[in-house]
């Protein structure tokens, strides 16, 4: 079968019809191919592509950036209780002034990238 042009391919296409197909498969420079669970980009020399991102990979992301990043009201600045993990990070919204502030642990110190200045 002759091969169909396209920007973005998937199992079910004709002639990608199965993961042995998209692992097998060498397509043009740039070409982006989707296989249900990775998203892999075509150099036009590497069977299946070279894989960009994975399902379970983005979940993990996303988990992580739930787990480390919080949005909370307070009336005071936090503290390293609140941030304890280098690389910590929290909104928080000032409950007395309504200022929202993005506060983080950089190295062990409590900032606030959003006005270095009192919460």
């Amino acid at each position: 079968m002759a091969r169909q042009p396209r920007k973005l391919a998937g199992i079910g296409a004709a002639d990608l019809s199965d993961m042995n197909a998209i692992n097998a498969y060498v397509g043009p420079m740039r070409e982006v191919i989707v296989d249900g669970q990775t998203l892999r980009l075509q150099n036009g020399q590497t069977p299946g592509g070279i894989p960009l991102a994975t399902q379970a990979g983005l979940t993990a992301g996303m988990n992580e950036a739930k787990r480390r990043g919080k949005r909370v009201d307070l009336s005071a600045n936090p503290t390293l209780a609140d941030l304890p993990e280098e690389g910590d990070y929290m909104f928080a919204r000032n409950t007395q002034t309504g200022k929202l502030s993005f506060w983080h642990n950089a190295q062990g110190v409590i900032k606030d990238a959003f006005d270095p200045g009192t919460f």
